[in-house]
């Protein structure tokens, strides 16, 4: 199986960053009001990747060390049965979060597997960096 290579960036304008970031901001904004100084510290804590159609995200077994907020794209949750079949458990859309919640936080294994059904671009946040962001923004 193919997983993400998390340093795999395209280039994007200055345009494009400025419409991605607002995207994340305003998700935010809606569950849990912020500044806009708070809002410029939760840009700064994330960073943005482009993914190719059928690359993973998470794997079975694996610890969760990033989460994402999709900007564009799909992908799906599956788990494997014991026959060794995928069993799609759920499917993620733009303005949707990825990623294992108790895998991320706890730094556990997962048991589930994320794999994008197109191209993809998403803002993630490693572990390290939400850890800070929440010392940093309590609303976060």
């Amino acid at each position: 199986m193919k997983f993400v290579n998390v340093y795999k960036h395209r280039r994007v304008t200055d345009a494009e960053k400025h419409i991605m970031y607002d995207k994340l901001i305003e998700h935010i904004q809606r569950i849990v009001p912020h500044t806009k100084s708070e809002s410029q510290i939760i840009k700064d804590h994330f960073t943005q990747l482009q993914v190719k159609k059928k690359e993973h995200f998470l794997k079975q077994g694996y610890v969760c060390r990033t989460a994402g907020f999709i900007i564009e794209g799909c992908y799906r949750n599956y788990v494997i049965s014991s026959e060794g079949k995928e069993i799609n458990t759920s499917f993620g859309f733009e303005n949707w979060w990825i990623g294992d919640v108790g895998s991320f936080v706890n730094q556990t294994p997962t048991q589930i597997n994320a794999q994008f059904l197109e191209d993809t671009t998403l803002l993630t946040i490693s572990a390290e960096n939400y850890l800070s962001l929440m010392n940093k923004v309590p609303c976060f």
